[in-house]
């Protein structure tokens, strides 16, 4: 027995000294060595052991050779990998119906399996990987739970039984992805397409010629140490501006993410491309009371008047015609501040804080406009405490979410 209990302990140790040679040797010679370590240690158990402890010592070396997946980093010691748990994608997500899909993922299953299948090329692992690879289906299903939450790296790496950078990763990976096929999910109408806004919105505002509306909204961002200053916008805190028009049905047709949070909404308009590009848009005038009249879109006070955008009138001591065309204006354009709470309330990181690079913001946040787009077409449906809340937060209080009709 004294015999038997001293060749285990020599058996440990040899194991132990395996483990301080992880730390001093590259990689290739670690693999060669270990596969010679355990053909030895096999030999050595088959022609030494008694019969009866061999299945004990082979159970041993084979959790031994398990643990090779902690593998060491030379220079500091850390360990590489961790074991994870990854029950709840693996075992929860999969017993969920479509609500809780929804409250989680803010998209039902259907659309995420369709979605999968649109970029799954784009996103699955590489063929060549040192460690099992995270599936195509998994990578997305992280990404997706990211943006449908205000929730830290390490809570979704948690969840998932991934590590931090997994998540970024996959995240990254997800939404250059959905950018490289943006034009699939937002685009402007073509004609005959504005038009059938137009009438749409013609018989339920009695606004006519209007296809879209536009305006900002302030996205919060980790903004970098070098050129802060551009970030903080004028309430005081860091944010990239997001311009977007917006049809009827809250879908986005135009966005963008350029202008830091300090530039003023007419200086990120005149910078955009929708300005750049405008004799592009789609026209189709009619004549009213003897003006011709293009197809229009709706703005705030802070765009330019132009032949193609309409802005209310400002001042004081209007005229009840002025009044009138205000209020009009204004039960038209609700359309597009509806739509910036309904993208917020799906994509709850726009808002506490989008925590990536600079570099990556845009392309997160113009992903997050997309799956907006995706779940509207949908018909996804909404918490309504959820929208109620942003929209109190995006228009400081106003809750309204529709106005009345005034009757011409």
């Amino acid at each position: 027995m004294a015999s038997e209990a001293n060749r285990i302990e020599g058996f440990q140790s040899r194991a132990k000294r395996v483990g301080d040679h992880c730390k001093v040797m590259d990689k290739r010679k670690l693999a060669i060595f270990l596969v010679f370590k355990y053909i030895w240690d096999c030999l050595c158990m088959f022609l030494y052991c008694e019969q009866e402890d061999k299945q004990k010592k082979f159970q041993y070396l084979c959790s031994s050779c398990l643990s090779l997946k902690f593998k060491v980093d030379r220079r500091t010691g850390r360990v590489w990998m961790y074991q994870r748990s990854g029950n709840y994608w693996e075992s929860d997500v999969q017993l969920y119906n479509d609500g809780q899909w929804i409250e989680n993922f803010r998209m039902r299953k259907s659309t995420f399996m369709r979605l999968l299948e649109l970029l799954c090329h784009d996103i699955k692992p590489d063929d060549i990987t040192v460690r099992e690879a995270i599936s195509a289906e998994k990578r997305m299903a992280i990404a997706i739970y990211k943006l449908a939450s205000s929730a830290e790296y390490r809570t979704v790496a948690h969840n998932f039984g991934v590590s931090k950078s997994s998540v970024y990763n996959c995240l990254k990976r997800f939404c250059m992805a959905i950018n490289n096929k943006l034009a699939m999910f937002i685009k402007m109408p073509t004609e005959n397409e504005a038009k059938e806004i137009a009438e749409r919105i013609k018989n339920n505002q009695h606004f006519p010629q209007v296809y879209g509306c536009i305006d900002g909204s302030h996205i919060p961002i980790t903004a970098p140490t070098d050129g802060k200053k551009d970030y903080t916008n004028r309430k005081g805190w860091d944010s990239m501006i997001l311009q977007a028009v917006v049809d009827d049905n809250y879908m986005f047709c135009d966005i963008n993410i350029v202008m830091p949070g300090s530039v003023h909404d007419a200086t990120v308009f005149k910078n955009s491309g929708l300005f750049k590009f405008a004799d592009r848009l789609p026209r189709a005038p009619i004549t009213l009371n003897g003006v011709e009249v293009p197809l229009l879109i709706l703005g705030d006070p802070a765009y330019p008047m132009l032949p193609w955008l309409i802005k209310p009138f400002i001042g004081f001591n209007l005229s009840p015609s002025k009044e009138s065309f205000n209020c009009y204006h204004s039960s038209v354009r609700i359309c597009v501040e509806n739509s910036f709470g309904r993208l917020k309330a799906r994509r709850r990181i726009l808002g506490k804080k989008v925590d990536a690079s600079v570099e990556l913001a845009p392309y997160i946040i113009s992903a997050c406009c997309a799956l907006h787009n995706i779940c509207e077409q949908e018909h996804t449906t909404i918490e309504c405490s959820e929208l109620i809340q942003i929209l109190h937060n995006h228009t400081h209080g106003h809750l309204r979410l529709t106005l009345p009709v005034l009757e011409p």
